[in-house]
């Protein structure tokens, strides 16, 4: 039997041939089996780039999908909560399944948990609430940031100091109490709190064109740098690398050592005290002996 050539219509299936010629970078229409075929066989060899992504549960139902760059997804993870049990839901009430237990009431009718408490973090300043976590009364509450629930908080750097974050604290701009989270009796806010360090910065040190060194310094701080140059006396660093508060650049000042030269006329004694005479730009000169020769111009 004859083969039969098959013609095709891209409008029954517009988004397999599009994304056919975006994978295999072909731009003929497919207008037959076998160039189907032939372009079907380059996709599955062609590179798909998948992504794995985090959910976060939320009160609204949320589709998962993979960000412009990528073809699809490799893996969804779902992040748990341990907070999410029986006894810390009122009862009668369901979330994700779990069924709460927790009659409420509080004391004195208010209507205030006596087995949940809350921790409110917040930042350094008080003005922005970063997370709030439920804890069974008495328990101690995991610090949000080591356990990857939020991002640890910033603060931006002066020219003088950089932070970073070191925990929280009872107040706002406090020092961070490593006690905190500890015992949690009552609802509580505790506030971001920093470490400071200086600021560093280069100096670079310059014989001419030439980089001799570079060292890090903190804001404030004074560096040095000893430098040596066959032939010169080291006079010091232009500018002087003394209360740092920037890059800069110090360039090192010599002056040439002055070589005599000189010629000698006599090694007989030619005056009491003296073991030579020299000439030496037109004069004669004495010169004594001893461990410091002396010089002194020949009357």
């Amino acid at each position: 039997m004859a083969n039969v050539l098959m013609y095709i219509d891209e409008n029954f299936f517009p988004e397999l041939t599009d994304t056919i010629r975006e994978k295999t970078g072909r731009t003929e229409k497919m207008k037959t089996a076998a160039l189907l075929a032939a372009a079907q066989e380059e996709l599955r060899n062609a590179e798909i780039s998948l992504q794995e992504k985090t959910a976060i549960p939320s009160a609204d139902s949320q589709t998962i999908e993979p960000d412009a760059d990528y073809d699809g997804l490799a893996k969804v993870t779902i992040e748990g909560d341990e907070n999410l049990v029986a006894e810390n839901i009122a009862e009668g009430v369901s979330i994700f399944g779990v069924v709460g237990t927790h009659a409420g009431g509080g004391s004195g009718g208010s209507g205030e948990s006596d087995v949940l408490k809350y921790v409110t973090f917040m930042s350094e300043d008080g003005t922005t609430e970063l997370y709030k976590m439920p804890v069974i009364t008495g328990d101690d509450c995991k610090d949000p940031v080591t356990t990857g629930k939020i991002t640890a908080p910033t603060k931006i750097s002066t020219e003088q100091y950089a932070y970073t974050y070191s925990g929280w604290s009872s107040t706002s701009g406090g020092s961070a109490d490593t006690t905190i989270l500890e015992n949690i009796a009552s609802d509580k806010t505790v506030y971001a709190s920093f470490a400071s360090s200086l600021v560093q910065y280069t100096v670079t040190f310059y014989d001419g064109d030439t980089v001799v060194a570079t060292k890090q310094v903190g804001y404030g701080l004074s560096s040095d740098y000893a430098y040596m140059k066959e032939g010169y006396t080291f006079d010091g660093w232009v500018p002087e690398p003394v209360n740092v508060t920037d890059n800069m650049s110090c360039y090192a000042q010599f002056t040439p050592i002055v070589v005599h030269e000189w010629t000698s006329v006599s090694t007989a004694p030619y005056k009491a005290g003296y073991s030579n005479l020299v000439s030496y730009d037109g004069k004669l000169w004495l010169i004594g002996g001893g461990p410091a020769d002396t010089y002194d111009e020949a009357s």
